[in-house]
């Protein structure tokens, strides 16, 4: 089992002294960006469930064939009991995302607390593989990512859909190397290469991008926060593996969601 803590010294002597006591943040009280400091990241893989610090989390695995609705189930307990103060981040108390092992068949869903402890999302696989399933959340002032592995069988091979409706979305970053900070910004145009600004909020950021490796060991959910209004997306990314890395940059426009793909490389330093 691999996991990697991006935490302060300071950090974990603070977690660790108040790893039981009861969180004072409501469920309800959304999260703000100097709060989401500390992050946790678990691989699950084939198991079925995890422990994580005082918790424990299990993948409810759907025997899942293409062009059928599943769910996909996740619990949250503590001590036996269902685990009820998430926190919201980013409109959301879990965001779920999927990946194709190959970097293809991405998407990025929400599941919703069905019961106490317990969230649940349909949804229908259009093309079969293996894929990866990370569920990332906001507890005790923390951020867990935590994945699991899920093979979808079947025959059906869908092509990828366009996510922009007409929209282009251009690339813009230095040479990205193991290690080291960088600024990864997005130029939004229309079809003629006109500015197209970008108002509206997704899920309570100007967008989101989702990066993974080619081995899936690699995964980063960071946000454009700063209400500029204007036609560029920018997130600050430091890269964690060299490689084969793909992106997906989210946002919303003329009240629909559009995802934007790209695939980079990430350099030794």
């Amino acid at each position: 089992m691999k996991l990697a803590y991006v935490l302060t010294i300071v950090s974990i002597l603070a977690l660790l002294a108040g790893c039981n006591a009861p969180v004072e943040k409501s469920p309800e009280m959304p999260m703000e960006d100097h709060q989401m400091d500390l992050a946790m990241k678990m691989h699950g893989g084939t198991q079925n469930s995890l422990d994580v610090m005082d918790f424990n989390i299990a993948f409810e695995r759907p025997k899942a064939e293409t062009g059928k609705n599943v769910n996909l189930t996740f619990t949250l307990t503590r001590q036996g009991e269902p685990l009820t103060e998430l926190q919201i981040m980013h409109d959301k108390l879990m965001h779920v995302i999927l990946v194709r092992k190959d970097l293809k068949h991405f998407d990025h869903i929400h599941p919703v607390q069905e019961k106490p402890g317990v969230f649940v999302v349909p949804y229908r696989f259009a093309a079969a593989g293996d894929y990866r399933v990370w569920s990332d959340f906001m507890y005790g002032n923390m951020q867990h990512v935590i994945d699991f592995d899920l093979s979808i069988t079947g025959e059906s091979e869908a092509e990828e859909p366009d996510r922009l409706n007409g929209l282009k979305v251009q690339m813009n970053a230095p040479e990205l190397q193991e290690g080291k900070n960088a600024t990864m910004t997005f130029t939004v145009t229309d079809a003629d290469g006109k500015a197209v600004p970008v108002i509206e909020k997704f899920l309570a950021a100007d967008g989101h991008i989702i990066i993974v490796d080619e081995t899936l060991d690699e995964f980063e959910h960071a946000h454009d926060d700063t209400d500029d209004k204007n036609n560029l997306l920018s997130f600050e990314y430091t890269p964690e593996k060299t490689g084969k890395h793909k992106a997906w940059v989210q946002f919303n426009f003329d009240g629909n969601d559009r995802t934007a793909e790209f695939e980079f490389s990430v350099q030794k330093a």
